[in-house]
């Protein structure tokens, strides 16, 4: 058993690390892999969003940072978001829109697949590769799951978003 799932996670790496364009839509086909869908393709810019560590302190579940990243949004409408928490696991999408102000809920258009064993990174580079994502940006608290942070904002799991983090997005 785990031979075969080490097979087949090296095939879905072989095939999502430079898929021919003949496997790979130019729309938003939908991913195969559980979760990682999107509901319309991505405008301009993409920003993948963890929740605990980043949106509140580690889970505490508050969601006190929210309203800052909302601000943030509104002031930049060019960019989506997608949901690659751990949180996209135990609530569907519509459930993590509600989340969100009203006004901003369209612009969350998915979330990243899951593939066990991997890392996080792995998750947002198969969603990127799948639908073409050529701008986007990770924010999380996780640095372990991002063995390459060249597009990571990381906050730190006790705070979350500070202003710091709000300066590194624009």
């Amino acid at each position: 058993m785990k031979g075969s799932l080490m097979s087949l996670l090296q095939q879905l790496k072989h095939w999502f690390s430079d898929p021919p364009a003949d496997r790979v839509s130019a729309g938003p086909a939908p991913v195969t892999l559980e979760l990682g869908q999107l509901q319309r393709s991505p405008r301009d810019c993409v920003l993948m969003l963890d929740f605990d560590g980043v949106l509140h302190p580690y889970q505490s579940g508050s969601l006190e940072h929210l309203p800052r990243l909302e601000e943030w949004l509104r002031a930049t409408p060019h960019v989506d978001v997608v949901i690659s928490s751990s949180w996209r696991e135990s609530h569907s999408l519509d459930q993590l829109k509600q989340y969100f102000s009203p006004d901003l809920r369209d612009r969350v258009i998915g979330t990243t697949p899951l593939i066990y064993g991997a890392k996080r990174l792995a998750e947002i580079n198969c969603l990127v590769q799948v639908y073409r994502i050529r701008h986007w940006v990770a924010i999380d608290d996780d640095l372990p799951e991002f063995p390459d942070r060249t597009r990571l904002i990381a906050t730190d799991t006790s705070t979350g978003i500070t202003d710091k983090t709000i300066d590194s997005l624009n």
